[in-house]
């Protein structure tokens, strides 16, 4: 399948997803008005996330800049209990993935750099990685550096997702990609 088939198929997957029930499900803390403040919306950013997981099954999913979890939390929810994700995010005041009420065993948090490849998990094997998610600091360095560093170590086939292309410049790094 094609990136443009897989897009179309988990687009139309979206209409059937509920958020009451995900909210219910997964984000114990959080009410549908405030992930609507989140997002800006109707959640149709997450409900892409949650919907690509069902569809692609990912055995390991890495995610550069976690921030307070709502991400990581929609990736979970869409994927298979013995698939693993790996979240980065900076420090954020202690807010660093607080949605995450629930334990899953499946999920691997890391607060601190993503940069400095010493502070994921000495599990973490970025060579299996099926999906990357990258929504970090925005700004054209930063990205660019994420790629120089982790492209290299992921492998063929893996599918790369970036978030906010068209703020500070990170369209030209993409536009950079082979």
């Amino acid at each position: 399948m094609n990136l443009s088939e897989l897009h179309k198929e988990v687009l139309d997957m979206i209409p059937s997803i509920q958020m009451d029930h995900l909210i219910a499900t997964h984000l114990e803390d959080i009410s549908q008005g405030s992930l609507r403040d989140i997002t800006g919306g109707e959640a149709e950013y997450y409900k892409y996330l949650h919907c690509l997981m069902l569809k692609l099954k990912p055995s390991q999913v890495v995610e550069l800049g976690g921030a307070m979890g709502t991400s990581a939390l929609m990736m979970l929810s869409g994927m298979e209990s013995t698939s693993e994700l790996y979240s980065s995010t900076l420090a954020e005041g202690r807010l660093e993935f607080s949605f995450i009420k629930k334990d899953y065993p499946n999920f691997h948090p890391m607060i601190g750099d993503d940069l400095n490849l010493g502070n994921w998990p000495a599990e973490l094997d970025l060579g299996k990685t099926d999906v990357m998610f990258i929504d970090t600091l925005h700004t054209k360095s930063q990205l660019q550096a994420e790629v120089d560093l982790y492209f290299p170590l992921l492998p063929e086939g893996c599918l790369v997702l970036f978030d906010d292309l068209y703020m500070d410049g990170l369209m030209e790094v993409w536009k950079e990609l082979p």
